[in-house]
């Protein structure tokens, strides 16, 4: 088997594992355990997405362009978090 084989079947191999034990959490975890993972995972899923569009900022735009877009998102969650803050000081 040459090198690209063998990677190809560890992968595979890893991926088998991978989705068994997902099954398995599926199955035995608690709704809360689950609400978590999902959490993470959305969140995850969120920071690549961020990390795809920085990079594709400083490819095509600018490092400028990426700080910028950086920038923006940082604004974005310190208004939201100041919201949030706003919102709970007023409930009492």
């Amino acid at each position: 088997m040459a090198k690209n084989d063998n990677e190809k079947a560890s992968i595979g191999e890893c991926s088998t594992i991978v989705d068994e034990a997902a099954n398995k959490f599926d199955e035995r975890a608690p709704p809360s355990a689950k609400q978590v993972a999902s959490k993470n995972r959305s969140i995850l899923e969120k920071a690549s997405q961020v990390a795809q569009t920085l990079v594709h900022e400083a490819q095509v735009g600018s490092p400028s362009a990426a700080v910028h877009y950086a920038s923006a998102l940082c604004t974005e969650q310190f208004l939201s978090v100041l919201v949030r803050f706003w919102y709970v000081t007023n409930q009492f």
